[in-house]
């Protein structure tokens, strides 16, 4: 837990931030920046999700740690008794934004559905200059990487993913993937490909985030 405490908590040195949010007044003269990284699974959000914060010094705050450490305290034993903890995860999760955007702000990173995300995910936008920044892979690719994941062992237990690929073999649907399309906000949004590294580049994208900044500002 003190990992995962981390991974979420985590912030970087105010005094190293891109933005100052001090006006000449001495009062806070700035929205929180909220940098939300989308996409399907394996399309690379968490690794970009992980370039930015560093880059833009906010802290970053991906779903996933949330549901496995939750999974890790209460052991379901099939994706179907999963599934409450995932939706619990995602509570969690947004209410975490929440508490970053009475700071600086927060790089957020999971799975989002359109059709779905939208509706959590307004009020928080409300608060905050909002960039989606969305990571785009053909579903080939895609499935072929999280299979590799899976078969390298470097995914949770409790994703079973053995039961998903089953599925997927099968042609059922697939939210996560069916769903992961870019959300519906009206925020400024980039689509990245992310099929070999980034187009564009992760400077193009950090100038994107900080051109949304200066426009809202």
């Amino acid at each position: 837990m003190r990992e995962l405490a981390f991974v979420i908590l985590g912030r970087p040195d105010r005094q190293n931030s891109m933005r100052d949010n001090t006006s000449g007044d001495g009062t806070d003269g700035a929205r929180p920046l909220l940098v939300l990284v989308a996409g399907a699974p394996a399309s690379g959000k968490s690794t970009l999700a992980r370039l930015l914060a560093a880059r833009l010094a906010l802290p970053l705050l991906p779903r996933d740690p949330i549901t496995h450490a939750l999974a890790d305290a209460l052991r379901p034993a099939s994706r179907e008794q999963m599934q409450p903890l995932v939706l619990a995860s995602f509570q969690v999760f947004y209410a975490l934004i929440a508490e970053f955007l009475q700071a600086d702000g927060v790089v957020a990173e999971t799975n989002f559905h359109r059709g779905v995300s939208e509706l959590q995910l307004r009020p928080l936008i409300a608060q905050a200059t909002t960039v989606l920044i969305h990571c785009q892979i053909s579903r080939e690719v895609s499935i072929r990487r999280f299979v590799e994941r899976f078969v390298r062992g470097e995914r949770h237990w409790s994703c079973f993913d053995e039961e998903r690929i089953a599925k997927i073999e099968a042609g059922q649907p697939q939210d996560a993937w069916d769903l992961a399309q870019p959300l519906d906000l009206g925020v400024p949004t980039l689509m990245v490909d992310t099929s070999d590294g980034y187009a564009p580049e992760i400077e193009a994208i950090t100038a994107f985030i900080r051109s949304a900044m200066v426009l809202a500002s």
